[in-house]
């Protein structure tokens, strides 16, 4: 039996990315992880990556891999979620604004960055109540997504 990485090798970008919707479109009502989908753009990528494949002439060797693009950077016609701590907001209000304007999500970041484990229960709830106060007085509604300021803390 070929290895997982020979699978891979041998399967279709194409056929490795409607792998991939189906699994989103199985659990996605559960996680939650996706703001937006774009399957045809997806689909146009993957078959391209399967021209230039047969044509010997792939950008790179995972060429085809369908990827995710989350929460880091402005992109074109696809909103993201933005994590934003409310004292950037306060600070920044212009740029973030221009972020809600743009069409994109955002989500809580705490308030000033303070690793919850470095505050008493009663200083991280006025954190994340202050944090929620600047998030709805820019978006107009309370956050739905939430991102600690430790890497682990969700």
């Amino acid at each position: 039996m070929p290895s997982f990485i020979a699978q891979l090798r041998a399967a279709s970008p194409r056929s490795l990315l409607e792998t991939c919707l189906d699994t989103i479109e199985a659990r996605e009502p559960a996680l939650h992880a996706f703001i937006t989908l774009d399957p045809e753009a997806a689909r146009a990528a993957a078959d391209a990556a399967t021209a230039r494949r047969i044509a010997n002439r792939p950008l790179s060797p995972i060429d085809g891999m369908p990827v995710a693009i989350k929460d880091l950077t402005p992109t074109a016609g696809i909103r993201t979620t933005w994590f934003i701590p409310g004292f950037t907001i306060e600070s920044w209000p212009k740029e973030c604004a221009a972020v809600v304007a743009d069409g994109h999500e955002v989500a809580h970041h705490s308030w000033a960055h303070v690793p919850p484990a470095n505050q008493t229960r009663e200083q991280e709830e006025a954190d994340l109540v202050r944090a929620n106060n600047a998030i709805t007085k820019l978006t107009g509604r309370k956050a739905r997504g939430k991102m600690g300021p430790s890497s682990n803390q969700l």
